[in-house]
């Protein structure tokens, strides 16, 4: 065995070492012989780690759709499916994003409270929800009155939403529900964005 060794025998350099042994060991750091090390120390770099030296991916993914195309649909209180993203994850926290321009009628129930309900959902279960309330218009003839809803042409978004979903296969997926509409509601979704990204690190 060639080995190099500090007095105080904190710093060895083995020169014949083969394996699991000990090639170079100082504090903070062990390499051994077959090439692999072990690293406990801080690690600083002098100008040379910025943006571009970052492996693309490496620290965070995004995934997203969007269309202009309008989506119509008159089912009530049931959810309708308006957008939809599949991301894979690895485990890092995900930020979803959702926005898209809405507007509805129907009649009113005898709650009034006539209601459109949009909901984000991973995996088929609800993870966050807003409700958009309807105004209520009143109508008559010479022989009755009667009460409509509205949801006049609105752009809005959804809260932002911070999650873990864990590693692998993940769904996301934007569904909207009259609600307290009565049997023929008429929703129109248009400009409809779906966004997720993950931050790996």
């Amino acid at each position: 065995t060639i080995e190099i060794r500090s007095n105080d025998g904190s710093r060895v350099f083995n020169l014949q070492a083969t394996g699991a042994s000990p090639l170079l060991q100082i504090p903070g750091l062990t390499i051994l012989g077959n090439g692999s090390a072990v690293f406990s120390g801080s690690l600083a770099a002098a100008g040379i780690v910025d943006t571009s030296h970052i492996v693309p991916g490496a620290v965070s993914g995004s995934v997203g759709t969007y269309s202009a195309d309008v989506v119509e649909f008159t089912n009530y209180d049931t959810d309708y499916d308006i957008a939809s993203v599949a991301p894979t994850t690895v485990g890092g926290r995900v930020l979803v994003q959702f926005g898209c321009g809405i507007e509805a009628t129907g009649a009113v129930t005898s709650s009034q409270n006539p209601t459109v309900i949009l909901k984000l959902k991973r995996n088929g279960s609800e993870v966050r929800r807003i409700e958009l309330r309807c105004e209520m218009v009143r109508t008559s003839d010479e022989s009755s009155t009667w009460l409509t809803s509205a949801l006049r042409s609105l752009p809005m978004s959804m809260p932002p939403l911070t999650d873990t979903p864990g590693a692998g296969y993940v769904l996301y997926t934007v569904t909207a529900q009259a609600a307290r509409m009565g049997t023929s509601p008429r929703v129109r979704v248009s400009h409809r964005g779906l966004s997720v990204m993950e931050i790996k690190r």
